[in-house]
């Protein structure tokens, strides 16, 4: 009953739908889960692209690094990736 109240306020919809996938779950694994999916959906925004990528291109140098350039709409950015 306290376990079917949490979920019941949960305010996000998709951590709700989620959490009833499961038909039997106790409340303390619902408030794990609920944890977990909310740290989850946190961590996706920051993979969120804020720039569409126009172009991009890989050069391996002699030493064994990786260089990428990403042309964004604004600004280009060189990462280089070591061994």
């Amino acid at each position: 009953m306290i376990r079917d109240a949490f979920i019941n306020n949960m305010s996000s919809n998709e951590i709700r739908t989620r959490l009833l996938e499961h038909s039997v779950i106790s409340l303390q694994e619902t408030v794990n889960k609920a944890m977990a999916l909310n740290s989850a959906k946190e961590n996706a925004k920051l993979y969120t692209k804020s720039d569409p990528i126009i172009n991009s291109n890989a050069t391996f140098a002699g030493n064994g690094d990786i260089r990428v350039l990403i042309a964004l709409r604004e600004t280009p950015r060189v990462i280089t990736v070591g061994k």
